[in-house]
């Protein structure tokens, strides 16, 4: 769920969300938009704090999952605390994602106990995208004992084309945890 909790051949344009204070439960959360497909989003801005229940999956700053979606000239300065399956500032699970100018800044902090897996600064998965000309400027802390593949863009990224990106902040993790990706795969 999000402020629109599915969008599908949609176009989302000129929006803020500032000072958002967000708390959600469940699958496909985002501040934005819970589930998106063949998506267009341009000039958006969100800001604020987000809490992912200690059961969610698929979740984003702006949008929990992500199926065709375009992004431009996007900017998000968010705190957000929990989840624990692809969890991220931008996108949960972005999959044939493009986009450019998209720029994230804030802190990320996964306490959940067991298993947590695939947390990154703008995407916690992303596969068979293309990102340009963005930037991820985070403290992430999955360190717990079960906080795998973490990364300060993408705690995976399988068949992704990344060109100009900069990655800053402080991450942690217990394994496979990198400054720019946890895990790559045929990219």
């Amino acid at each position: 769920s999000g402020f629109f909790a599915r969008t599908v051949n949609a176009t989302v344009r000129n929006v803020v969300l500032s000072n958002v204070d967000v708390t959600f439960q469940g699958t496909k959360v985002g501040a934005l938009i819970g589930h998106a497909e063949r998506t267009e989003l341009t000039q958006l801005r969100v800001s604020g704090d987000a809490a992912f229940g200690a059961s969610s999956k698929e979740a984003g700053g702006v949008i929990g999952k992500a199926k065709g979606v375009e992004m431009h000239d996007v900017e998000v300065d968010l705190d957000a605390t929990g989840g624990v399956e692809y969890v991220a500032g931008i996108v949960g699970y972005a999959e044939a994602f493009r986009g450019s100018d998209v720029h994230v800044e804030g802190t990320l902090i996964i306490s959940a106990s067991g298993t947590v897996t695939y947390v990154g600064g703008m995407f916690g998965e992303i596969k068979y995208s293309r990102l340009t000309d963005s930037s991820a400027r985070m403290i992430i802390n999955a360190d717990i004992e079960y906080g795998r593949i973490v990364g300060g863009v993408a705690g995976k990224a399988e068949n992704v084309e990344f060109e100009d990106i900069t990655a800053q902040g402080i991450i942690s993790g217990k394994s496979s945890v990198g400054g720019f990706a946890g895990e790559t795969r045929d990219g």
